[in-house]
């Protein structure tokens, strides 16, 4: 089944990527790869989705026809993409969080400065 080695490069690179963009997210700075990482991530998940959809609707038992290695490389490239999902959540919820700081320590100068005790941001 030469599908599997197609979805199995669509993972492989899903979580290469997703790897890179944890780093990048993880460094100090403003990181102009982020948006290139990201653009490149969403096109590797829609073309996952749209092979995996035109799997399960052709052939709802396709992954019972992949050979054992195939599927054990399947299910090892399933667990990388959750675990970096999760550390990408981590570190952009830390960004926020940074963010969120940030705003609130710049806030009651900005409202001193202004000369007014209401600000809308």
């Amino acid at each position: 089944m030469a599908v599997i080695h197609e979805v199995l490069d669509l993972l492989s690179s899903l979580a290469m990527l997703m790897d890179e963009e944890t780093t990048a997210l993880g460094q100090t700075g403003h990181h102009e790869q982020l948006e290139t990482l990201v653009a490149a991530k969403m096109r590797l998940v829609s073309g996952l989705e749209a092979l995996l959809a035109r799997l399960n609707r052709e052939q709802p038992d396709w992954l019972e026809q992949v050979p054992v290695e195939a599927r054990q490389e399947f299910r090892a490239l399933i667990e990388s993409v959750l675990t970096l999902a999760k550390e990408n959540g981590i570190v952009l919820q830390r960004q926020i969080e940074i963010s969120n700081e940030l705003i609130d320590a710049i806030a009651p100068e900005a409202r001193r400065l202004s000369g007014s005790r209401s600000t809308t941001y």
